[in-house]
């Protein structure tokens, strides 16, 4: 069988397109001899003559065709246009474990926040399989010497299409109900979304009998190890990273294009920003096709962490592009997928969850049945696990003790939520760091109770005040960074030059520009309240900025304060500096409004 460089020499001789797939080349090639052949009468007998023979009118080297030409299906997607997929990636596709995907929002609780967000995990799915395979067929291309097969490919994009099959209901709100209730229960740490996708993947090839199918597309059960290995990558007893056993050394590099652990730059994230950033209605910068133009597979320059393996590199003209990418995640996470509104819900549907936990049972195998937060150990029960549970626990109310979960899924739809209080930005320093997340959600909501307790207001509001106590509140802390905590992801990646495409290295902050920020992560404590009480917002926020003064080192922005109605502003001239000062009148506000 001729190599795919001897069949593009032959279409480049006739002026024809050469890139693509093995068969899309052969393709290609038949019908153009065809072509050439039908200005004769007998030209269509000569080409099919040729086509059984292997061999061309202008060259004796054979070429096999395949009889059974692979089927492919054509998609239109909002966001790529017109792509194609294999059939045996349909038959993924066409499976009740993978069809589940449709009833999963993308972005969960944002939903409540942005009224467009109401993409699912289906249609990013087939995005990440179709971009997956594209920057494969694009490396075989412009590196022939790297070996990529098809069915390297294929593999890619059957990752691409699987790696999100094992999200629950909200997709990454389902794993935050899991890490309670299995706290709760005793159980340990649950499975990732990661680690559910190759359950599921397993679960989907036995259920559906696409054995006969995979095997026919040309998959060996090592490959079906490397696509799993791809969508969740191993790691040893002690958390390292293992090396992937589904293919040899020399082509670990594969499992960077759908999940890159090393820099973070990967497919899944091109898809689901472009994605959630078109349907948010929110501005991003970064151009995905130009870097994947631009991305090769490079060996790890000497004292590097990959030093000596294969890995994926980025033409260093594409560094801006680049810092733009994760400069779209900080602003998708800023705006959108951290919005105190999406946070609010999203914990609002925790505690639905937790409330109808082992009050729905899920059918599971063998004929029993399990709760929903048990539901990750069955594969049978998890399939029937998605966003139609919220829908269940509303109308089955014939079952005994969904009565508080149905009572605040009424809320959420009605607009009851849990009351935004305040935010303060966790400073950089020592003094925030020293705390943990519970230490300071639990300092956090006691200071602002006794504070509560000591403001000056009237007995009316005292009686109420004294009724709250830490559970009445919820404190968050909240992560935003470029996607390699505090760290500049950029400083993973490395590059080729313009000319010198042989070593790859790395490139400094300042060579990009001056105006690279320094600092890549920051945190925020906000403050919830489950009193919608109208007369406690104003209390509360005082409370909370009194207790965000108590660590002036720590909490390093202050929360506006805006006025309560009826307040009146008073400006007080300084006597020193001359600077006006603004005093807020508020406990005589909260007195008057309180009666």
């Amino acid at each position: 069988m001729p190599s795919a460089n001897e069949l593009r020499e032959q279409l480049s001789r006739r002026g024809l397109e050469c890139s693509g797939t093995m068969s899309e080349l052969q393709e290609r090639l038949l019908s153009a001899m065809l072509a050439e052949d039908r200005v004769s009468t007998a030209g269509g007998q000569r080409a099919a003559k040729r086509a059984r023979t292997g061999t061309t009118s202008t060259d004796s080297s054979s070429l096999v065709v395949q009889k059974k030409k692979p089927k492919v299906f054509t998609f239109n997607d909002a966001v790529h246009g017109h792509i194609t997929l294999p059939a045996v990636c349909v038959a993924v596709m066409d499976t009740p474990q993978f069809q589940r995907l449709k009833d999963l929002k993308q972005l969960g609780g944002v939903y409540y926040a942005y009224s467009c967000a109401s993409h699912n995990r289906f249609e990013h799915s087939i995005g990440t399989a179709h971009l997956g395979g594209k920057l494969a067929s694009r490396l075989r291309e412009i590196q022939p010497e790297l070996g990529i097969t098809d069915v390297d490919v294929l593999c890619v994009q059957l990752a691409g299409l699987c790696h999100d099959l094992g999200h629950g209901p909200c997709s990454h709100m389902f794993e935050h109900f899991l890490e309670g209730a299995w706290k709760a229960k005793g159980y340990g740490v649950p499975p990732t979304h990661e680690c559910l996708s190759t359950l599921l993947f397993d679960y989907l090839i036995e259920d559906n009998g696409l054995a006969g199918a995979f095997e026919e597309a040309g998959l060996s059960q090592r490959d079906i190890t490397f696509i799993k290995e791809m969508i969740d990558h191993p790691v040893g007893p002690d958390g390292k990273a293992l090396l992937p056993t589904g293919r040899d050394p020399d082509k670990h590099w594969l499992a960077q294009i759908i999940s890159n652990e090393r820099c973070g730059i990967d497919v899944d994230k091109f898809d689901y920003f472009m994605r959630d950033a078109r349907q948010l209605g929110i501005a991003c910068g970064f151009d995905p096709n130009r870097l994947m133009l631009f991305t090769r597979v490079m060996r790890a320059p000497e004292g590097d962490v990959d030093s000596g393996q294969h890995v994926l590199a980025f033409k260093e003209s594409e560094a801006w592009n680049i810092y733009e990418l994760f400069h779209a995640r900080y602003t998708l996470h800023k705006r959108a997928y951290q919005h105190r509104t999406a946070n609010g819900v999203e914990s609002m549907l925790c505690e639905v969850l937790a409330l109808a936990d082992e009050h729905v049972q899920l059918p599971a195998s063998g004929g029993g049945t399990c709760s929903l937060s048990e539901s990750v150990r069955d594969m049978v029960a998890y399939t029937k696990l998605s966003d139609s549970i919220f829908k269940y626990i509303e109308l089955r109310t014939d079952v005994k003790g969904l009565e508080e979960a149905r009572l605040l899924l009424h809320k959420i739809h009605t607009r009851q939520l849990h009351r935004y209080v305040g935010e303060s930005v966790l400073s950089d320093t020592d003094a925030a760091r020293e705390k943990s997340k519970d230490e300071w959600q639990e300092e956090c909501a006691l200071a602002v109770v006794n504070h509560l307790r000591q403001l000056d207001i009237t007995d009316d509001a005292m009686e109420m005040v004294n009724g709250l106590d830490t559970s009445d509140l919820e404190v968050q802390i909240v992560k935003i960074n470029y996607g390699k905590g505090a760290e500049n992801p950029v400083d993973h990646c490395l590059f080729y030059g313009r000319e010198d495409e042989s070593e790859a290295t790395k490139i400094q902050a300042t060579q990009v520009s001056a105006l690279i920020p320094t600092v890549f992560e920051e945190r925020y404590l906000r403050l919830y309240a489950r009193n919608r009480d109208q007369r406690l917002k104003p209390l509360l926020r005082q409370a909370f900025e009194a207790y965000r003064r108590e660590h002036p080192d720590a909490l390093s922005a202050p929360t506006p304060l805006p006025s309560p109605a009826g307040t009146r502003s008073t400006l007080v001239e300084g006597v020193n500096g001359g600077g006006t000062k603004r005093r807020l009148a508020v406990s005589a506000a909260v007195k008057n409004s309180l009666g």
